[in-house]
């Protein structure tokens, strides 16, 4: 069974990481780490030489994985840090820092669930059942990239908690699926936070 003080762990090393990346104070090397973030995506991690020394340098050693394979840690942080990257694109402003959802209602599901309203309930209901019913983690991700583009696309400005969505990546890749498939479903189908159904007009 995976600690908590470990699971924890991987909350706070992204979220130290993103706090890092924000408050950089040259503009032009913000950029581009977040552009060497996304390039990174669906390369394996042994290829992704333009990003692995600002991720290495960011990671406790015992994230280190220790073979050709990523371990959980270093899969779980540098993917939820690439859907931080996508979701910066071409914005101003960090959604990491908009406050649309409650924080106790802060796992992706919440976060997707804001924007379930109107004509576009089963089209996103069908996106956000594909994913949760993947079982490989590389399916997840891609399937979360989309969502993230999704979001990103809403007239709302929808907070995305991106060290919350490395900690629940961690248990994914460790097989522990049931938990996070549980909790993103509750808050993706909850009604709304003034007690509303989220799709009705």
């Amino acid at each position: 069974m995976i600690a908590e003080s470990e699971k924890r762990e991987v909350l706070k090393t992204t979220k130290g990481i993103i706090s890092k990346i924000e408050n950089m104070n040259d503009e032009s090397k913000q950029k581009a780490i977040l552009a060497r973030l996304r390039n990174s995506i669906n390369k394996p991690l042994s290829e992704n030489f333009d990003v692995l020394p600002f991720l290495f340098e960011n990671l406790p050693g015992n994230f280190l994985g220790t073979t050709d394979e990523a371990s959980p840690e270093e899969k779980s942080i540098l993917s939820a840090l690439q859907l931080y990257a996508l979701s910066k694109q071409g914005k101003g402003k960090t959604q990491n820092e908009d406050d649309d959802v409650p924080d106790r209602f802060l796992s992706f599901g919440a976060s997707l669930g804001v924007i379930r309203e109107g004509d576009k309930v089963e089209a996103l209901d069908r996106r956000f059942n594909a994913m949760i019913t993947s079982d490989d983690f590389s399916e997840w991700v891609v399937h979360l990239r989309h969502l993230v583009k999704l979001i990103k696309a809403s007239e709302k400005n929808v907070r995305v908690d991106y060290p919350r969505l490395a900690e629940d990546l961690f248990w994914i890749a460790r097989g522990y699926k049931t938990n996070v498939k549980l909790q993103w479903s509750r808050d993706y189908y909850r009604m709304n936070f003034k007690g509303e159904k989220k799709n009705e007009k």
